[in-house]
């Protein structure tokens, strides 16, 4: 008698656990369809989202309606977004130019002394999520003037400059000498690296010698490479650029074997967590085993990709 009580409590909580998993369920499902997955032509997946509910915390989005199509942007709207990539762990972002310095704004007027002029990029949340992806994107500066621009992290720490020259006018017959194959090594335009990833920069404008004048406007982007042409850009200045930012989740790590380290983000069974380290900020991206494919931050999100594309064949 006592063995069958058993086995009705033993079977009244597997049912009690059953309704409570069906009822966990249905209340994610709820949620996920109350969730936007596009906003315009991007698509939005977790961790990001735009309802309350729908996104980890930091990765909330604004959908902007108003515009024909609408547009998506980080946080509360102040920098756009025009893709992002689960898999690779980036988004894309429309990046302003830094600023259009001209000699009414420089130090000083005619000759510009030494200090230069503090301009500031940013707009994204200090401390993360998002940062500039190093080495993918390129600190670039249009300016006919004789200037060297220094780009400075967040902590005021150098993180690299170049300078601009523009030759006199040539004479009557002569050719001008413009970047020619989308180069920009000097002559009116000059590009370089940024290895380390901040959520926000700034730049000084200094005069290369002391004779020096800003005689035309200088224009400075963060920008995506290749997402440009410099030589176009000279003759046709834009007020934005598209720049890759690199994104993780929290402020931890995955531990001494990423590979084996559990991590509340990483929802898929088929995934892994991995420590992603800036300058500015520790924290770890999910990503999906090998043969594997799709979105490591929800249940389920890891396909196996070769049963897939069987699949695939098979309906074919």
């Amino acid at each position: 008698m006592e063995r069958f009580a058993s086995m009705r409590v033993v079977f009244s909580l597997s049912v009690l656990a059953v309704l409570l998993l069906q009822l966990l369920l249905g209340v994610a499902t709820a949620a996920a369809a109350n969730c936007s997955t596009h906003c315009g032509n991007i698509g939005i997946s977790y961790p990001f989202g735009v309802e309350p509910g729908c996104y980890h915390e930091g990765f909330n989005l604004t959908c902007d309606r108003s515009h024909k199509p609408p547009k998506l942007f980080l946080g509360d709207g102040s920098v756009e977004v025009l893709e992002i990539s689960i898999p690779s762990g980036t988004v894309r972002i429309n990046s302003s130019s830094i600023v259009p310095v001209s000699t009414s704004s420089a130090v000083g007027t005619g000759s510009v002394n030494k200090t230069g002029k503090y301009h500031t990029w940013g707009g994204l949340r200090k401390g993360g999520p998002f940062f500039i992806s190093p080495y993918k994107n390129k600190f670039l500066v249009l300016s006919c003037s004789n200037v060297q621009v220094l780009l400075l992290g967040g902590d005021n720490s150098t993180v690299n400059a170049c300078a601009t020259y523009c030759p006199p006018a040539p004479k009557k017959g002569q050719p001008f000498q413009f970047p020619m194959r989308n180069e920009c090594s000097g002559i009116g335009c000059c590009s370089a690296a940024i290895p380390k990833g901040y959520t926000s920069y700034s730049i000084q404008i200094q005069p290369a010698n002391e004779i020096s004048e800003f005689d035309a406007e200088s224009f400075v982007y963060i920008a995506e490479e290749g997402s440009y042409n410099a030589t176009r850009l000279i003759f046709e200045t834009v007020s934005a650029l598209p720049a890759l930012l690199d994104w993780a989740i929290s402020n931890s790590t995955c531990g001494t074997k990423p590979s084996a380290a559990p991590a509340p983000a990483c929802r898929s069974s088929n995934s892994y967590c991995q420590n992603y380290t800036s300058y500015v900020y520790n924290g770890y991206q999910c990503r999906c085993n090998a043969g594997y494919q799709g979105n490591p931050y929800i249940p389920n999100g890891c396909q196996d990709y070769n049963i897939d594309n069987f699949n695939a064949r098979s309906i074919l």
